[in-house]
């Protein structure tokens, strides 16, 4: 949960429109993937590690992971899409057609698909994102409804990756705003954020516990995090002026 399995990253893109069982494939790919670090020694961010617990959950609850995310997270949270990897025609039609950058010029691509869910390729709209955000920064409620434990989302808010070199980790989708390296906790406060993104697509997560506020950047850019990162900042500086 930490990022310290020692697991590489762990990233396989497929064809949007390819059918496949997730933790099936799941279960043969943890056969081949690669280990890089001795377990407990490095943070190295994996989606497969994430995938795993995804795995997990599932064998536990008896549930597919899918259904026990809904029932738990997003219908208590009135998501738009409670179904996040079952896409339905009308959700397809909402996706936004992909880009790369080529030395300025933007360049449609394909959308393809991730095969490390739940780490990854899950679809929401906006007020999706915004109410999941939300309840973080009301600890863990959704209005009158508490969804996560205040006692959990104090955990995941708290360095567990602290004495590495890139110790900016909770758990979770959460990294440390103040502990990570090109932002000053004195011009922001403390808060989280996350960052993400697969071919064609770029999206972040900014919280900012001092003026109360959050952020969230989506663009149908391929890996554009500079560009993300001037504009959060730039949202950020303009929110913080008196």
């Amino acid at each position: 949960m930490t990022h310290t399995s020692g697991f590489d990253l762990g990233f396989v893109n497929v064809d949007f429109e390819e059918k496949f069982e997730y933790f099936k494939y799941l279960e043969n790919a943890l056969l081949e993937t690669n280990v890089i670090n001795e377990p407990g020694t490095k943070v190295a961010y994996s989606n497969c590690g994430y995938g795993l617990l995804g795995l997990i959950i599932e064998k536990i609850s008896g549930q597919k992971f899918e259904d026990f995310l809904a029932e738990n997270i997003l219908i208590p949270l009135e998501f738009d899409n409670v179904n996040p990897i079952s896409l339905n025609q009308k959700m397809k039609n909402k996706i936004a057609v992909p880009y790369v950058n080529k030395q300025g010029f933007f360049l449609d691509l394909k959308p393809v698909r991730v095969k490390y869910f739940p780490s990854g390729e899950a679809y929401f709209t906006l007020n999706d994102y915004a109410r999941f955000i939300k309840m973080h920064m009301n600890g863990g409620m959704h209005g009158t409804k508490r969804i996560i434990q205040e006692e959990t989302i104090e955990s995941m808010h708290r360095n567990q990756t602290e004495g590495f070199d890139n110790g900016i980790y909770g758990y979770g989708c959460i990294w440390l705003l103040d502990e990570e390296p090109n932002v000053k906790e004195e011009k922001y406060g403390k808060g989280i954020f996350h960052t993400g993104g697969v071919v064609g697509y770029s999206c972040s997560y900014t919280t900012n516990e001092k003026g109360n506020y959050f952020i969230i950047i989506a663009m149908n850019v391929l890996w554009e995090f500079n560009a993300m990162y001037e504009l959060r900042d730039f949202c950020m500086d303009l929110l913080n002026k008196e």
